[in-house]
C-alpha cells in the first residue's frame, strides 16, 4: 500500500513554507495535508492510474485514520501531478485565510505591510502554481504508462 504521508506528504512538505504550520500540531498539519491531497485528486482529470484511497481501520500514531493508495502502481508522474496541485489547493487556503486582511496596527502614525499588496503577491503565486500544475498534467499525458509517447505514427497515416 503507498501511505501518503509516504508518498505525498514529504514532496508537499518540501515545497511549503509559512509561519502558519508553526502554530499547528502535527494532527492539524496531517489533517490540513489529506484534505488537500483529497482535492488534489478530484481536480486531475484523467489519471493513467486508478488513483481510489482508502484509509486504514483503526488509528495509527495519534494520526486518525492513514490514507493510501489502494494502486500499487501509482508512481512518481502521478505523484508529481498531484503534489502540484496540492499547491495550488494551498495557496487557495493562504488567500481564504481571513487574518490576512486584518490590520495589524489602527495607529496612522505605524506604517506596516499591505495586506493589498500581500493578496496581490498571493494571487500571482496561485496563478503560477496553477499553470505549474496545468503544465505538468499536460506533459503527463504526453506519455503511455510504459514511458513510450501516447501518441505516435506519422502524418502519413492521419
Amino acid at each position: 500500500m503507498l501511505y501518503w504521508d509516504e508518498v505525498l506528504f514529504p514532496s508537499m512538505l518540501a515545497t511549503i513554507r509559512g509561519e502558519r504550520y508553526l502554530l499547528l500540531s502535527d494532527n492539524q498539519i496531517y489533517d490540513e495535508l489529506v484534505e488537500l491531497a483529497k482535492r488534489a485528486i478530484t481536480a486531475f482529470k484523467f489519471p493513467k492510474q486508478s488513483l481510489e484511497y482508502d484509509k486504514t481501520e483503526d488509528t495509527i500514531d495519534n494520526f486518525g485514520y492513514k490514507y493510501y493508495f489502494i494502486n500499487d502502481n501509482i508512481g512518481n508522474a502521478e505523484i508529481q501531478v498531484l503534489v502540484a496541485w496540492m499547491k495550488v489547493f494551498w495557496i487557495d487556503n493562504l488567500i481564504l485565510n481571513a487574518d490576512n486582511f486584518n490590520n495589524l496596527y489602527h495607529d496612522s502614525n505605524i506604517s506596516a505591510y499591505s495586506p493589498g499588496n500581500l493578496m496581490s503577491n498571493y494571487i500571482k503565486t496561485q496563478n503560477s502554481y496553477k499553470a505549474d500544475a496545468k503544465a505538468l498534467e499536460q506533459n503527463y499525458y504526453r506519455v503511455d504508462i510504459d514511458g513510450s509517447p501516447a501518441i505516435t505514427g506519422t502524418i502519413d497515416d492521419v
